[in-house]
């Protein structure tokens, strides 16, 4: 369910059947779990590690090109 069905639900635009009830509490509950997962699961050292290589790399190609273009 878009967040403007349900901004028109709330304003009374739209009539509110039980099959759009359920919409809702699905997407709900979808998006708790989200945070859920999202709050209580953060990256591990291995996420963090590789995340830090791959930026280490980028800016010594960075790095690299940009004394390139300097000379």
């Amino acid at each position: 369910m878009e967040d403007n069905e349900i901004e028109e639900i709330m304003s009374g635009k739209k009539e509110l059947y039980m099959k759009d009830v359920f919409r809702l509490m699905v997407d709900l509950n979808t998006k708790v779990k989200q945070l859920y997962q999202r709050t209580y699961n953060p990256p591990t050292n291995n996420d963090l590690h590789k995340s830090i290589n791959d930026l280490s790399g980028r800016i010594n190609l960075v790095e690299s090109r940009l004394k390139q273009a300097l000379k």
